[in-house]
């Protein structure tokens, strides 16, 4: 299952979509990330944030995005318990990543991850 939400900012369309990929194998992942994939490639300005179950940031290349918010240069521990970034947030061109941290909560084994961003596309008038 997979969120998805058009916003307009500003007179520019961003998707925004939300979804929970399998923990039980890398290979169930990669058919997620496939689909999703489909669905980007006909989005110009997207969001996608999700509990990723992985921290393999390889995993991530099939979706051929603008840029990851948890890296490998900027790691955020989402989920305590392991010590791992799970969770992430994937960006299309166009986007610039600001203030960036995660949020305990106890209502979640997971630490909400954040980030302020700009997007630096301007509509033609």
């Amino acid at each position: 299952a997979i969120g998805h939400a058009v916003i307009n900012v500003d007179g520019c369309i961003v998707d925004f979509f939300n979804t929970h990929l399998s923990y039980e194998e890398k290979a169930l992942r990669t058919k997620q990330f496939g689909a999703i994939r489909k669905m980007l490639d006909k989005c110009e300005h997207y969001i996608l944030t999700a509990d990723f179950n992985t921290q393999d940031f390889t995993e991530f290349d099939t979706l051929g995005y603008g840029a990851l918010v948890n890296n490998t240069s900027h790691r955020y521990v989402t989920f305590p318990k392991r010590s791992s970034a799970i969770d992430n947030i994937v960006l299309s061109a166009g986007f610039k990543i600001g203030l960036t941290n995660t949020v305990a909560n106890s209502h979640s084994d997971h630490r909400m991850l954040w980030s302020e961003l700009k997007l630096t596309y301007t509509p033609d008038k």
